[in-house]
Formats: structure tokens, C-alpha cells, sequence
């Protein structure tokens, strides 16, 4: 290893182009590399929509959802299975096992199964819609179409965009909302069929008979054919009018004409869009895998910008949701703190050294991070706010390698060594522990690799950008800046500068007063135990953990229900309403906000009904914001319950991490309908007791009328009808029937028989429908069929194929947060006594929670304990490797002090700048301790008070220069000084303040816990251990 360091240390050449490359591929990456808000990564969910429209939730329960659900069982692979049986619709969400091998495989199973159930519901429009919902697939932008025009001229405005902005470089795919297809409306008058004795069916056939283009063969006239077509099609929509129903023998003819409107319209809207409380049609655009956030919207932006100019005055196209506004937040904020952190390094080392020397050491954090960019992607990895974050993790260990090395070389040049013999001797000495606190490190953050579930594939990015960080830092720290630093040195006197003096007085004071504790150490030791306890126990008491703070929160959710049963129109009117508080809020405070009527999405599934809407309000950057996404939704909350004929509004405030659920989600599940009434009577009565929790919901309660059509069967069989007749009019009168369609300029329009909507609000009118049975008679309606209005069914939420009781609650955090109210659930219901047969299953943010603490705990295990076994191998021996561990507990005594004075809850990012805080203690209270174990080998008959003394003040320089350029580093993150993300600040807190606490520990503790050790060694052994 030395012939190594030799070579390197005298090769400046290499050196300097060393760094060169490594800046210019690092340099040009930036440039290339895909840029994104989030890592890629699957979900490993998948969803099942069936359409069935004119369906009750019980009948979509039973004709589809079962049917699914029973064959999906069968397979292996499957975490669990929800679904949501609606009216119209059937949601089935498929959540694969995070742990299955072959995840590609199951998906396969999967769609294999669903195309194996044959015996759906004949009525259905098309097989059931499978999506694989996935991070890299979401959308990166909404664009918005609005004006003052008959829809079908903005229709035609939006279908030109969507064709021109397909074209851009870059998107995948374009979703259209509130873009209806074109449909011919052929609605009958009950009446007018009844007086010419006609039935539906008979409408509906002559339609289909008369539409029709068929190849009949070839005519062959000598060595030619030429193909012969029957052609019948309706050359105009309004040729459907003209079709024949019946023709009496003297050619009186029947037409449709005669008993119906024909309307060319367009479908039915099941969701409205709004964009800034204005109609719009929506594009909601999709960018391809590999491409770049930033340039694709920018791309976007610039065609729209040229389109703008063709478009009518009156037409306006707005923009929404867009993504890259959250990234370029982020690189604006890394590079500014960056450069205003690189700036305040160089000044903290020019403390104590020159400054040329102090801008070497600091290139080792520009070089690292060019250098761990530019490998990213060879392992299909790219900048995010995950990875952007992970460099700030791994600043201090970068920053403290450097330090170890340089100031092993400074001190041999000030014992009067040659530049080059100093920085050689001065790497050789370091260059093992070194590489050990590297190889511990990493040790620290491999186990990430390894944790489950979401969490695990969301951080997945983090133990690999650290990994590639270290590796580059080992190059720069052990090939590169030995040469620099040995060039540099020829240039630089060996007189201390007057900068330096005074932390040699303070090195020596260290030293004096060290000397003194060391006789002390029991005591001391003692009295760090009892600090450690009385901060830990206070921490526990005061300190919250919450994974994704509200503070965090870019967006936050408006979840609107009307008393069940309203129209759309209804539900448009009162969504209108909540629309114009929103945008009286100050304009600044508002980025954008979009609306979906008639639908709402839970955990990216969307539902449908009339009687709902969704409103998403995006907000400016967090250094823009003029409040807290918290205190708007307060201030609309209490405004919004003033609103008459809305049943419920909720909002859900988006976190800035991943979807985890409401903070309270409660699945209650059990085959006794009964059973599961009560228990889930019991938990929502208890939730309104506890103090803080709110916005209570459940989706077992309905209030929605039914009309039941009660089959006579007796009659029926006498009449030679069958329900199916009953039940395929009844369909058709009110939803409708497609009989035809025929392709008109460049789509396919539907011919839908309805019957005419004013004239069914009258069951009178609905009874005296005809229907033609199996004898070519026609029999009115209600001579087999009696309405009777119920109750209606709510809708049906299954767990793993069994009826579920689903409740969720939000929590003013200031109050209780999602764990604690949780626990009170659960500690107050003893489900296996007092309810037999149920479940109590938690989810959302309180189970996340628990689960991404537990599985970094798990981590932080197997961490300390793979760092163990690297330090014997250091040490060779069994006890030394507590004395650096013993650091890691007692460094989170200062994140805890931390915290509780900045008045923040441990998020998950914080939890992040705890690991690597324990790889900066770890790192310098190895190489103490190994110092001192070189000095005891020196010296064995050395005085050990003041042999440990002189050691400890040895490292003294090195630990305060990597504290205080850590913290000076990460401080502008903290603050934001260079721009605010609170994303990333919390790990700069754990980071920054841990270190400033740590410090002192690993001054006073590690040489206190290193005598204990000698003490326990002679006890045991007559003369002292040499490790």
C-alpha cells in the first residue's frame, strides 16, 4: 500500500487530471442526466375496472366483483386484495407480496386470471380495464382547455392539442377528462311507441337491420374481380331517422322519426373537470420512463406557447400539477446551499490552514458528488429529491475523510517533514482507518438496501448514491489530494500563521483540562449516562414522530360529498361554491388547483359517483408560501362547514413523500354483518372522544333511495316473457343502448336507444312500456313487475374477498398524531374476546409509520452490528469496537435537544441524518481510538493519563475542523439560506445539530470509555493488551 501511496503522492499529473475528469464527466451528467421529482420504482399495484352501467353496487358486488375476486384468490404471490363495489363500477386493487422474486410473473397470473372469468354480465361495455400503477407513469403536467364556446368547437380546439402535444419529445401518453365522445342520441317518447304498438326491441332491431356494410364475395368478369359490397350504413346521423319500424300492407310505414328526437350530441359526463374553477377539458400528460422531467414540461410549455398564437381570443389554455416546478425547486436549493455551504467550508478550514490548502480539502465535496452523479446512471439511477438528499447525508463523512487525511499530512510537514515525505507518510498512517470508516460506513447504509414495502423501494436510491459517493471519496482522499496537498505545501511556509495560533492554545487547554477528567473518568462517564437518560426519557415524552410532516405538503385535497343520491348538477353547484372560497384565498397562496365532479381518487384508484367531487390545490414552493398548507385548509375548513346541502367536505393534506394513507385508517373485517356494524359503531363513537382526531369517515353508511322492480314470476310464465326481457328494458329505457355505430370523418360514433328522460321521471309511464314476448305479443310492463322504493345499499368494500368496514380520520398534529391515536384503538378494544370473528387491520400513515420505524431500527441493528465485525478486524479485538459504538446512542442525545428546541417532530428524512451522523461519530471516534492504540504501542510504560491526554489532542484539530465544516455545510440547508425545501431540512437538522452535541462526547467520552477499557484489561491481565 505504500508503493501506492508513493506513486500517487508524486504523480501530480495524474492528479490534476484526476480532478479534471472527474469535474468535467461529473459536469456534463448534470446536463444529460434524467432529472424527475421522485426515484421510479413499482408499486407493485395493480387495478381492475369494470364498467356496468345501470348497475346497484349489490348487483355489481355479486356479478362482478365476486367473480373477479374468487379466481384472483388463487394465486400466489398476492400481498392482499381490496376492491369497491359501487353503482356503475367495480374498483379491485391488486397489492403484490414486496418480498415475491418474480414480480412480472405474478402480474402475468394476474391478467390471466381475469381473462379466464367468462361469465360477466353480458351488458357490460368491455372486458375489465387492468392498470399497473407505477411512479414512473404519473403525470408531469395538466393542460386545461377553456372558453366561451359551444363544447363541440372547444372539443375540436383540444383534440388538435392533444394531436400536436403527442408529438413532443418526450410524452408517453395524454389522459383526457371531460372529453366526450360524440354519440347519436335516438330517444323515444313512451307515448308515441304505444300509440303506433310498438316496443323498444322493436326500435332497436330495425336500427341494427338497417346498418350494414357486408362483403358478399367477388364478381369475376374474365381475368378481373371486382368486389361486391353491401352497403346500408347511415351516410349522415340524421339517416337514422328515416329507418323503417313497421309497413302496413297498403305502405303505410312506421319511422323512427315518427316515435322519437334525434340528437347528435355526445355521451353522458360521468367526471367534470374544472382548472381554476373554470370548465375545461383536461389533458393530463404522461413523459415516457427515460425522459427528463424539467425538459419534457419545458417542451410543453413551448409548443403551447406557439399554439397560442392560432387559438381564438376567447379560448385559454391553463396549466396545473405541474412537477417541474418541484424540481427545479429542489436543484436550485441544492446548488445554492451547495455553493453558500463549499464557500463557508473554506473559511472554517482557512482557520487552520492556508487557503489554498483549505480549497483543496473542500474540492473533495464538488469532486465526490461529480463523480457519484456521473456513475448513477450505470445503475439506471438519476437525480431526484431522494438523491439530491442522500449528498447531503454522506457531505459530513465525504468532508471528514478529507479532514483525517490532510490533517495527518499537515501535521508531519509542521514536524518538519518534506511536502512530499509528509504527505506520504501522513496517508500511510490514516490510509487503514480510513478505509475502515468507509467500509463501516457503508456497512451502516447497506442494510436500506434490504427494507420492504414501499418505503424500502422509495429509499432504495439513498444506500446506492451513498455507496457511489464513498467509493469516489476514497479515490479523492487516498490518490488525489495527498498530491495536492504535497504540490501546495512546496509553496507554503512551515511557520504557524497567526490564525493557527490561537487553536493551538485551545488544543493545549483541551489538553490540560482532559488530563484532569481523566482521573475522574467513573464519574464522568456516570454523569453522561444519566444525561443520556434524561434527554432520551425526555424526547419520549415530548418528541413526535411523524414520517411526512404537513409542512412538508406542496398540495392538499378537497373531498366533497353530497347527501347520496344527488345528480351531477347538484354536485356541480355546491362544488362551485367551495371553488370560489378557494380562489377568494390570497392569489399568491394559490399555485393552481383542478377539480374532478362526479368522482374522487383514493390512493390513485379513482372512484365514481355523482354525488362527489375532488378538488387538488397546489401550492408555490415552500419559500413562497405565505402559510402553511395547515393553516389554509383551517381557514377553508371552518368557512366550508358553513355551506348548506353538502353532507360532508374533508381534506386530506398531502405530505411531499409517499402516499401512505390517511393518518387513520382502520379496516374492519368479518363475514357477520351484524358484528361488524357494532365494532365499527364502537370505534367511530370512541375516535370522536379523542381529543384532536377529526374528519371521521366511514363507507359502510348510505343514504340513497332504491327503486326495486319486484318481478311477478307467476305472471311472467303465464305471459311467455322471462326477467332478462324485464330487466334489459328497464336497462334500456334509462341508460340506454348501443345498437350501432358507424365511423364518421376520423371516429367512430355510437347510436345509443334511450328512452326520453322527462317522460320515465313517471313510473306510470315506465308500466306501460311494451314488451314483445316469446309468442310475437306485446304485454305491458307493469303487468309483471311492481316498483317499490327501499333504502338503498351503500357501497361495498372488500378485504381479501370478505366484506370490510373501512374508517379514516385525520388528526390535528398539534393535538395527538396517527401513532398515538392508534394505539388507543388498539388498546381499547379487545377484538378476540368481544367481537369473535373479526379484524381490526390498521393501515395509512399510523402503520407506515410503524413499519418504517421498525425496519430502520432492524437496520440500524444489523448496521451496528456488521460495523462491529469490521472494527475487530481493525482493533483484533473484541471489546475496543464498543467503544466506538458506544458513541452512536449517545450522539442522538443531541438530534433529541435538536428537535425539541426547533419545536419539529422526527420525520423521516431527520431519521435519515441520524444514520448519517452515526457514520461521522463513528469515523472519528475509530480513528481516536486507533491513534491511541498506536501512541500505547509506542509507548507501553508511558504515564496512560497523559498518554491518552496527548492522543485525544491529537485528533483534537481534526474533530473540530469536521464538525465545524459538516455543520457549516449542512446550515444553509437548515435555514435555507440558499432556499428553504423541508424535505431535506430535517435531515441537515439531525445532520448539523447531532454533530455540534456529539462533538463533546467523543472528545470527553471516548477517551473516558478508552480507560475504562485499559482498566478492565489490567485487572484481568498483568500487563497491558496490545491491540
Amino acid at each position: 500500500m505504500r508503493t501506492l501511496i508513493e506513486y500517487f503522492s508524486r504523480n501530480h499529473t495524474f492528479a490534476y487530471l484526476t480532478t479534471f475528469m472527474f469535474l468535467l464527466i461529473g459536469v456534463s451528467t448534470v446536463f444529460t442526466i434524467k432529472r424527475d421529482t421522485f426515484p421510479s420504482f413499482d408499486l407493485g399495484v395493480l387495478t381492475v375496472l369494470t364498467q356496468y352501467p345501470g348497475a346497484s353496487a349489490e348487483d355489481v358486488e355479486l356479478s362482478i366483483t365476486n367473480k373477479l375476486e374468487k379466481e384472483l384468490k388463487t394465486l400466489t404471490g398476492i400481498d392482499y386484495i381490496t376492491s369497491l363495489s359501487m353503482d356503475n363500477v367495480s374498483s379491485i386493487s391488486v397489492t403484490l407480496d414486496p418480498n415475491v422474486k418474480k414480480p412480472d410473473k405474478v402480474k402475468q397470473n394476474i391478467r390471466d386470471a381475469v381473462g379466464r372469468v367468462t361469465d360477466l354480465p353480458t351488458e357490460i361495455p368491455q372486458r375489465p380495464l387492468i392498470t399497473e400503477i407505477e411512479a414512473s407513469i404519473l403525470p408531469v403536467i395538466e393542460v386545461g382547455v377553456t372558453g366561451d364556446m359551444p363544447y363541440k368547437e372547444l372539443r375540436r380546439i383540444s383534440t388538435q392539442l392533444e394531436k400536436d402535444l403527442e408529438q413532443v419529445p418526450g410524452v408517453a401518453k395524454i389522459d383526457r377528462v371531460g372529453y366526450l365522445n360524440r354519440e347519436i342520441l335516438v330517444e323515444i317518447d313512451p307515448n308515441s311507441i304505444n300509440k303506433y304498438n310498438i316496443s323498444l326491441r322493436d326500435a332497436i332491431n330495425a336500427i341494427k337491420l338497417r346498418n350494414l356494410r357486408l362483403t358478399a364475395g367477388n364478381i369475376k368478369s374474365g381475368s378481373f374481380e371486382t368486389s361486391l359490397i353491401t352497403h346500408s350504413e347511415f351516410e349522415t346521423p340524421m339517416t337514422v331517422s328515416d329507418v323503417i319500424i313497421r309497413s302496413s300492407p297498403g305502405g303505410i310505414a312506421t319511422r323512427i322519426k315518427d316515435i322519437a328526437q334525434i340528437k347528435d350530441g355526445f355521451e353522458k359526463n360521468q367526471i367534470t373537470p374544472h382548472l381554476n374553477g373554470k370548465p375545461t377539458i383536461a389533458l393530463s400528460i404522461r413523459k415516457s420512463e427515460e425522459a427528463d422531467n424539467i425538459r419534457v414540461c419545458n417542451r410543453i410549455k413551448e409548443k403551447i406557447a406557439e399554439i397560442n398564437k392560432t387559438l381564438p381570443e376567447n379560448v385559454e389554455i391553463l396549466f396545473a400539477n405541474d412537477e417541474s416546478t418541484t424540481v427545479k425547486n429542489s436543484f436550485s436549493i441544492v446548488l445554492w446551499n451547495g455553493i453558500i455551504g463549499f464557500g463557508l467550508v473554506i473559511l472554517i478550514l482557512r482557520l487552520f490552514m492556508n487557503l489554498t490548502l483549505s480549497i483543496w480539502v473542500a474540492m473533495g465535496i464538488p469532486f465526490t458528488f461529480m463523480g457519484a452523479i456521473s456513475l448513477l446512471p450505470f445503475f439506471d439511477s438519476f437525480l431526484d429529491t431522494i438523491t439530491l438528499t442522500s449528498m447531503i447525508i454522506v457531505l459530513g463523512i465525504i468532508v471528514d475523510d478529507a479532514i483525517i487525511v490532510s490533517d495527518s499530512i499537515y501535521a508531519r510537514w509542521q514536524d518538519g517533514k518534506s511536502p512530499e515525505q509528509a504527505a506520504i507518510e501522513g496517508t500511510y498512517q490514516v490510509w487503514r482507518p480510513v478505509l475502515t470508516t468507509i467500509a463501516t460506513t457503508l456497512c451502516a447504509f447497506a442494510p436500506m438496501f434490504f427494507v420492504s414495502g414501499t418505503m424500502g423501494k422509495f429509499i432504495y436510491v439513498i444506500p446506492l448514491t451513498v455507496s457511489l459517493a464513498l467509493i469516489v471519496s476514497i479515490i479523492e482522499a487516498l490518490v488525489v489530494l495527498p498530491s495536492h496537498l504535497s504540490s501546495s505545501l512546496k509553496r507554503t511556509s512551515q511557520t504557524l500563521s497567526p490564525s493557527s495560533l490561537w487553536f493551538e492554545s485551545l488544543r493545549k487547554y483541551y489538553q490540560h483540562l482532559l488530563t484532569h477528567l481523566l482521573r475522574w473518568r467513573y464519574v464522568l462517564i456516570l454523569l453522561f449516562m444519566f444525561t443520556f437518560y434524561g434527554v432520551f426519557q425526555m424526547g419520549r415524552n415530548n418528541l413526535d414522530v411523524i414520517l411526512f410532516p404537513s409542512e412538508m405538503a406542496k398540495q392538499f385535497f378537497v373531498i366533497i360529498e353530497l347527501p347520496d343520491g344527488s345528480n351531477l348538477e347538484r354536485t356541480t353547484e355546491m362544488t362551485k361554491k367551495v371553488e370560489k372560497m378557494i380562489l377568494d384565498l390570497e392569489p399568491r397562496e394559490i399555485e393552481s388547483f383542478t377539480t374532478r365532479i362526479g368522482g374522487t381518487y383514493d390512493n390513485l384508484v379513482p372512484t365514481f359517483g355523482k354525488d362527489q367531487a375532488f378538488i387538488r390545490v397546489n401550492l408555490p414552493i415552500y419559500s413562497k408560501q405565505l402559510r402553511s398548507a395547515s393553516e389554509i385548509v383551517e381557514q377553508l375548513r371552518n368557512q366550508t362547514k358553513l355551506i348548506s346541502g353538502i353532507k360532508k367536505i374533508s381534506y386530506k393534506i398531502e405530505s411531499g413523500g409517499p402516499d401512505v394513507g390517511r393518518p387513520i385508517t382502520l379496516r374492519i373485517v368479518g363475514t357477520n354483518d351484524t358484528m361488524r356494524m357494532s365494532l365499527s359503531n364502537a370505534i367511530v363513537a370512541y375516535l370522536e372522544q379523542i381529543k384532536g382526531v377529526r374528519d371521521i369517515e366511514r363507507n359502510d353508511l348510505s343514504e340513497k333511495k332504491q327503486v326495486r322492480a319486484v318481478i311477478d314470476h307467476q305472471a311472467l310464465a303465464r305471459l311467455g316473457l322471462s326477467a332478462t326481457d324485464v330487466a334489459l328494458n328497464l336497462r334500456t329505457a334509462y341508460t340506454g343502448e348501443i345498437v350501432t355505430k358507424v365511423r364518421y370523418e376520423d371516429e367512430e360514433v355510437d347510436f345509443r336507444v334511450i328512452c326520453e328522460g322527462k317522460a320515465i321521471e313517471n313510473l306510470d309511464t315506465v308500466r306501460n312500456l311494451l314488451i314483445p314476448n316469446a309468442r310475437g305479443e306485446l304485454i305491458k310492463l307493469g303487468t309483471v313487475v311492481e316498483f317499490i322504493t327501499t333504502k338503498g345499499t351503500p357501497d361495498y368494500y372488500h378485504y381479501n374477498g370478505n366484506r370490510a368496514v373501512i374508517i379514516t380520520a385525520d388528526v390535528d398534529l398539534n393535538t395527538v398524531t396517527p401513532v398515538e391515536a392508534t394505539n388507543k384503538i388498539i388498546n381499547q378494544f379487545d377484538i378476540k374476546s368481544n367481537w369473535p370473528g373479526m379484524q381490526l387491520l390498521i393501515g395509512g400513515e399510523a402503520e407506515e409509520t410503524n413499519q418504517s420505524l421498525q425496519s430502520l431500527a432492524i437496520t440500524m441493528i444489523i448496521a451496528v452490528v456488521g460495523i462491529y465485525f469490521l472494527l475487530i478486524l481493525l482493533f483484533r479485538s473484541f471489546l475496543q469496537p464498543f467503544l466506538v459504538i458506544s458513541a452512536i446512542p449517545f450522539s442522538i442525545l443531541g438530534v433529541i435537544i435538536a428537535y425539541l428546541l426547533h419545536g419539529t417532530p422526527l420525520s423521516f428524512t431527520g431519521m435519515l441524518g441520524v444514520i448519517g451522523l452515526a457514520g461521522v461519530v463513528v469515523n472519528d471516534s475509530l480513528v481516536m481510538v486507533d491513534h491511541l492504540n498506536e501512541l500505547r504501542l509506542a509507548a507501553p510504560q508511558a504515564d496512560l493519563i497523559k498518554l491518552v491526554a496527548k492522543g485525544s489532542a491529537n485528533r483534537f484539530r481534526a474533530i473540530i475542523m469536521t464538525t465545524l465544516t459538516t455543520v457549516a455545510g449542512v446550515t444553509p440547508t437548515v435555514y435555507g439560506l440558499g432556499g428553504t425545501d423541508p424535505f431535506m431540512a430535517p435531515m441537515a437538522l439531525s445532520l448539523g445539530y447531532g454533530l455540534v452535541f456529539a462533538t463533546p462526547l467523543i472528545l470527553f467520552l471516548v477517551p473516558c470509555s478508552y480507560m475504562v477499557y485499559v482498566d478492565i484489561i489490567n485487572t484481568f491481565q498483568r500487563k497491558p493488551e496490545n491491540s
